[in-house]
């Protein structure tokens, strides 16, 4: 299940495989590099982050196999 996080006034959504970073590759620690990021848990579930938007609906229609 997709677990969501706000930084910089944008939802994003966590990668799946590697929860230390969004799906755009914002790391969970990107704040000791960058003065005022701060990423925080959040209830929203519409991701509003132009770059994981574009990774999502990429990825939509994927058929895949185990």
């Amino acid at each position: 299940m997709a677990t969501f996080i706000e930084a910089e006034g944008f939802v994003h959504v966590t990668n799946v495989t590697n929860g230390e970073f969004t799906m755009c590759g914002d790391a969970f620690d990107l704040a000791s590099d960058i003065d005022g990021y701060e990423q925080k848990s959040t209830k929203k579930t519409t991701v509003t982050c132009e770059h994981c938007v574009a990774i999502v609906r990429d990825l939509q229609g994927v058929r895949t196999r185990l």
